[in-house]
């Protein structure tokens, strides 16, 4: 488990720096859906094919750079979403109400795989896993409706 965690982990670490990199080219939407798809298709690739030690070598770094790659625009484009009155605040509640909500996540992740493993289900956690990885589409849509804030002044009003 602590090789495990290490791995995700370095992703993670790689991931969160990739996105910068990528909003400063790209521009803050797009960097959040291509994170957001990148996300789901690691979550899935790595629950729905993960079956030998070997392969943790490569899919839980591949795991945790996808679902940690977003984090990198927290610090980014939240604060140019707020007037600068506001800024500190504003950045904190977005950040800690995703948090808020996140933290269904487990539960949600154990209710669901006990309805797979009642539904006979072969490898219900992989399938709730999977299922619940279909969260990230709802962010891929979110970022339709968030504002381009790349090459823009700060707001101050």
């Amino acid at each position: 488990m602590s090789l495990g965690a290490l791995l995700q982990d370095t992703g993670a670490f790689f991931g969160i720096y990739a996105f910068t990199l990528l909003t400063a080219r790209i521009g803050r939407r797009p960097a959040f859906a291509m994170s957001f798809l990148f996300a789901l298709g690691a979550t899935v690739l790595t629950f729905s094919s993960l079956h030998q030690p070997a392969q943790i070598l490569w899919m839980l770094p591949l795991l945790g750079f996808g679902t940690m790659l977003v984090i990198g625009g927290y610090a980014i484009y939240l604060p140019e979403l707020y007037p600068t009155r506001l800024r500190s605040s504003g950045v904190g509640f977005t950040y800690n109400a995703g948090r808020i909500v996140a933290a269904l996540g487990p539960f949600l992740l154990g209710s669901l795989t006990m309805a797979f493993q009642n539904a006979g289900m072969r490898s219900p956690f992989r399938a709730a896993a999977i299922a619940l990885s279909s969260v990230y589409l709802i962010g891929v849509v979110t970022v339709g409706f968030a504002p381009e804030t790349r090459g823009q002044p700060l707001p101050e009003e």
